[in-house]
C-alpha cells in the first residue's frame, strides 16, 4: 500500500500563502486545522481541483485521501 505524500507549513506564513504554495506543488487536496477546527474537533478537506471543501474528522479525511491516491493510482 502507497502512503499520502504531505507537508506542512512551519513558517507562520498566511493562509492565502500557503493555499498558493499548495497549488503551485500541484497537490490534490490540502488538509486545514485552524483554532476554529481544533475546537471541534474536524479538519477541512479541500480539492484543490474544483475548490469544494468538507469537514471531517482526521480518520474519515485520511481514509478520502488514502481512497482517492489509489484511484490516482488505478488511473495511471
Amino acid at each position: 500500500m502507497r502512503g499520502v505524500a504531505c507537508g506542512m507549513d512551519l513558517a507562520g506564513r498566511s493562509m492565502k500563502a500557503q493555499m498558493r504554495e499548495a497549488n503551485k506543488a500541484n497537490a490534490g487536496y490540502v488538509l486545514i486545522r485552524g483554532d476554529m477546527e481544533i475546537e471541534k474537533g474536524v479538519v477541512i478537506l479541500k480539492d484543490m481541483k474544483d475548490g469544494a471543501q468538507e469537514e471531517l474528522d482526521l480518520p474519515e479525511a485520511i481514509e478520502k485521501l488514502v481512497s482517492a491516491g489509489r484511484a490516482e493510482v488505478l488511473k495511471s
